[in-house]
């Protein structure tokens, strides 16, 4: 039996993620565009964040402009 993800092709990162320490950069991981709206999906080690632009005021108190 096959996983789901295992079938799709993988993803090109728009991002990737390097920690600079004594002027060397390693690799900690990449962000990749959500697929809905404008956030990213970020992956760092065996960790994953998703990062959306704040809501603008309106949208977020129900107020109407």
């Amino acid at each position: 039996m096959t996983n789901q993800t295992e079938n799709q092709p993988k993803k090109k990162p728009a991002f990737y993620i390097f920690i600079q320490d004594a002027g060397k950069s390693e690799y900690a991981g990449a962000a990749f565009r959500h697929k809905t709206g404008t956030g990213f999906n970020i992956l760092i080690g065996k960790d994953s964040y998703v990062a959306f632009e704040p809501k603008s005021k309106s949208a977020t108190t129900g107020e109407s402009a």
